[in-house]
């Protein structure tokens, strides 16, 4: 089973981030169909759910809560994770029934997806989903998810037209730094 992992951050006054931190910790707590539980709470409309889709209407049939913390600044952020896809359309759900905003960021790299969602009072106001690579990328600043090009190439010439091909740019930097391991790889291996 693939697990997309998700970090949303609610903004709301103080009294609904605290309404909220105690509908994740208490309402979600070992909920194992996240439709069932949606209809129910929410009141959501049944004429609107496709019986195909009926198991992630949601946007995922579950959701596992990791942590949730309220910060300096009275925001909400939980940590979670959930099944194959983020839950958007709960996401929506959530800022319209307690009024408030939700900036969602997910992960799932066996899908190879990444993005940012935001939400204010049910309706999306950003929905920005790319590769799994390109969020970690340019979103979290890790660059060793650029590592993985490095199996797929014998020489700098293959990794230059990788990195050129790429569906988003990479930094001189991190070129360099690629190469520089690219070669060290390769006399490693010409050592042996």
């Amino acid at each position: 089973m693939s697990i997309c992992k998700n970090r949303l951050v609610c903004f709301a006054d103080y009294s609904t981030i605290i309404q909220l931190e105690d509908f994740f910790n208490n309402e979600l707590k070992d909920i194992k169909n996240l439709t069932d539980f949606c209809i129910e709470f929410f009141n959501y409309d049944t004429s609107e759910i496709n019986p195909l889709e009926r198991n992630s209407q949601f946007g995922t049939s579950w959701i596992d809560i990791i942590s949730t913390e309220i910060t300096e600044a009275n925001e909400l952020v939980v940590h979670f994770d959930s099944s194959w896809s983020p839950p958007k359309l709960f996401v929506d759900e959530l800022t319209e029934y307690f009024w408030c905003s939700a900036k969602l960021e997910y992960s799932e790299p066996v899908s190879n997806v990444g993005g940012i969602y935001e939400t204010c009072q049910g309706t999306v106001s950003s929905n920005y989903e790319m590769s799994y690579y390109e969020y970690y990328y340019k979103f979290k600043g890790d660059s060793s998810v650029l590592d993985y090009l490095l199996e797929y190439c014998v020489d700098e010439e293959e990794l230059n037209i990788l990195l050129d091909n790429f569906k988003f740019d990479v930094f001189e930097d991190d070129k360099e730094s690629l190469r520089k391991r690219l070669k060290a790889l390769k006399n490693k291996v010409d050592d042996n």
